[in-house]
């Protein structure tokens, strides 16, 4: 079960990473914030089919925009993504935590087992290899 401050404790006491949610909210302004930048743009392509308006100042003032909104969405998107990368580790320490408490002591024992078979396939290996190479030079000689 989570604290309610929502903050995680380890063995030793210290605090853990936090859970850093992210409301839908957030999401849903910035999609608004995005919707407005393109009919904002796109009202000023709609000035550009009139004549008497200088083309080259609307066009400017759309690439500012434009500019405007890609580092509005750079600076969020860091920020989401900074959190997300918070959360991701929070609930990676719960679930490395939940493994270390359902896990059986045993297992220790089966796997030390399963690394000293896999070392003396390891050893075995090695030793054949040499010989192998010895009677593939001989085989070669003249």
């Amino acid at each position: 079960m989570l604290p309610p401050d929502g903050t995680e404790e380890d063995r030793s006491g210290n605090p853990g990473s936090e859970l850093l949610p992210l409301e839908p909210a957030v999401f849903e302004a910035i999609h608004r914030l995005n919707s407005r930048f393109e009919r904002i743009l796109h009202d000023f392509r709609g000035l550009q089919t009139f004549p008497y308006f200088p083309h080259h100042k609307l066009t400017a003032w759309q690439n500012l925009l434009g500019l405007i909104q890609a580092e509005t969405n750079f600076a969020l998107s860091a920020a989401i993504h900074q959190r997300t990368e918070t959360n991701a580790l929070y609930f990676d320490r719960l679930c490395a935590r939940r493994e270390r408490e359902l896990a059986d002591p045993n297992d220790v024992l089966l796997e030390a087992e399963h690394r000293k078979q896999e070392l003396a396939v390891q050893e075995k290996l090695s030793k054949e290899e040499p010989a192998q190479n010895e009677a593939t030079q001989e085989d070669s000689a003249p």
